[in-house]
């Protein structure tokens, strides 16, 4: 048994089994700004703002707070989306949403120019191109850390049924349900 000495290290084994499940190829800059993301966020808490109103504020900012306020809305959206999704469902906004949100900053990250730097610039354009895949991959390393309990699963399968969301379907399986073959009409 491996002893992990930092949050960074135990992030960065998590999101390497991750990738390696899924198949999914990152930079190596980009990566490691998942990692970071993941050690930093788990020792955070989210403010209650909507992001829709930061992104409106972003789009009125210039400079460093324009590239803060978008920064905070692409991570937090990543961040809600990929470990808290099931939150979001007693909420007025869906998991969708908030992927738009978030994918929607980073892009706007990715083609800011000076205000951001080449190698910052790359990685936002990864993080909003594969935006829905990277929020599956956090989703899936969060169901791995046994962060989902057993108690969420009804709503998990209530949010399969409405979505018809073939990852929900792959998570519900791996709790151990057996899905009805058709596809849940929403």
């Amino acid at each position: 048994m491996e002893l992990l000495t930092s949050t960074h290290e135990f992030f960065h084994q998590v999101l390497r089994s991750a990738l390696a499940t899924h198949s999914l190829v990152l930079q190596d800059s980009t990566e490691f700004y998942l990692v970071n993301l993941l050690s930093e966020g788990s020792g955070t808490s989210l403010d209650d703002q909507p992001l829709s109103l930061k992104l409106a504020a972003a789009e009125h900012a210039s400079g460093p707070e324009r590239v803060r306020l978008l920064k905070e809305i692409g991570d937090t959206a990543l961040y809600v989306c990929g470990f808290f999704s099931e939150s979001l469902a007693r909420r007025l906004v869906s998991v969708e949403y908030y992927m738009t949100l978030g994918g929607t900053a980073y892009g706007h990250l990715a083609a800011t120019g000076r205000a951001v730097s080449e190698l910052l610039r790359a990685v936002f354009d990864e993080l909003a191109c594969k935006f829905p895949r990277i929020v599956e991959l956090l989703s899936d390393a969060r169901g791995e850390l046994c962060l989902q309990s057993s108690t969420n699963v009804l709503r998990l399968y209530e949010q399969w049924r409405t979505t018809g969301s073939e990852h929900t379907a792959r998570r519900l399986r791996a709790a151990g349900l057996i899905l009805p073959r058709h596809t849940p009409q929403s």
